[in-house]
């Protein structure tokens, strides 16, 4: 268990790095203030053939739980260079993990994606999170059709999210949660469900791609007490 830390990286460390990279079992990072302007803040589970290998040389982290910290301002640093293949920089990075636990975290701020899980995350658990300011809040995918690595069995329920930057690569970032399945995937084929979220995007733009089965969820724009300042409080009369 790690817990209480506030744990950064300069801005000038640009190695498109991981900040934490967790790769052992149970393991717990609880109430942290991680922000890695570089790269990605946590990332966990590894392939060390890479994700693009054939190789099944999957290294899962099992049973981890991210709880309560405040995970932001990941790869934002204006110097970094993306090239069509980068995967991109991300608040929270599942690779390779089985039954994670995603709780109680304000993800806000991230570059890319908010919560990424890809390529072979399993039996995701994300509930009761605000994730604000990312350009995909969440992604769901998969490295089909390709590899046979795909992540199954994920729920995303009771989360707010709310003011999605829409205009960086907007290609790779298309929708507030995303199934990244190739196209003409069944939504119900890998068991990852969405629904109950409260989110400030219509229907329409608020979801999107396949191998997901989107649920009903609720449109309405959050008051918080002062965002600037990173109080996410909910202001009375909130949506």
């Amino acid at each position: 268990v790690l817990t209480g830390f506030t744990i950064r990286a300069e801005a000038t460390d640009l190695g498109k790095a991981n900040l934490i990279q967790v790769n052992g079992d149970r393991v717990q990072l609880v109430g942290n203030d991680m922000s890695y302007p570089g790269g990605i803040c946590v990332g966990a589970g590894s392939k060390p053939s890479g994700a693009y290998s054939a190789v099944d040389d999957i290294e899962f982290a099992d049973d981890l739980v991210l709880r309560g910290n405040r995970i932001h301002s990941c790869g934002t640093s204006p110097l970094l260079v993306w090239s069509p293949e980068d995967s991109g920089a991300h608040g929270v990075y599942l690779q390779y993990t089985r039954r994670a636990l995603v709780t109680e975290n304000l993800i806000y701020s991230n570059r890319w994606r908010g919560l990424q899980l890809w390529p072979r995350a399993l039996n995701t658990t994300v509930t009761n999170n605000l994730f604000d300011s990312n350009a995909t809040q969440v992604n769901i995918g998969s490295a089909l059709p390709n590899f046979p690595w795909a992540s199954e069995g994920t729920v995303v329920r009771n989360n707010i999210m709310s003011n999605r930057i829409t205009d960086f690569a907007p290609s790779k970032n298309p929708a507030a949660i995303y199934g990244n399945f190739p196209i003409g995937t069944p939504a119900n084929q890998f068991g990852n469900v969405v629904d109950h979220n409260c989110i400030d995007e219509p229907a329409a733009t608020s979801t999107g791609g396949g191998g997901v089965v989107f649920g009903e969820s609720t449109t309405g724009s959050p008051t918080y007490s002062d965002p600037t300042t990173g109080d996410f409080r909910l202001g009375p009369g909130s949506a």
